[in-house]
């Protein structure tokens, strides 16, 4: 049992080490032209939760409503997620595309996905 204690402490200092070095990192980015990505993935990430408890305490009446709210929060946060990819300048796959490029598909598929949200919503 004592075995088990020290592989399971080490493991989450090794695991430890890992996110601070991912956040040091992180932090180490130019953020000079996306900078309000992170804070906007973390209010998305809010509002699906907020949407999540509070059918948990209504109900689930209008369910379409609640799966287009949280499809449409999703949807946002993984193009959002793509926008980062696109812009980060260690990325060598998309080096030869310009961030203004990467902000135009942003927003047309933004466009594409709540005209399709709102489609569902009828």
């Amino acid at each position: 049992m004592n075995q088990v204690v020290r592989v399971g402490k080490l493991l989450v200092a090794r695991l430890g080490d890992k996110i601070r070095q991912k956040l040091d990192r992180y932090g180490s980015l130019d953020l000079a032209q996306i900078g309000w990505v992170p804070s906007e993935k973390t209010r998305i990430n809010g509002l699906v939760w907020l949407k999540i408890v509070y059918m948990a305490v209504v109900g689930t009446f209008p369910f379409n409503s609640f799966l287009s709210g949280v499809l449409s929060c999703v949807g946002t946060a993984v193009l959002a997620v793509g926008l980062r990819i696109q812009v980060n300048k260690e990325n060598k796959e998309f080096k030869d595309l310009p961030p203004e490029r990467a902000f135009a598909d942003f927003v047309l598929c933004n466009l594409v996905l709540h005209l399709v949200i709102m489609n569902f919503l009828g």
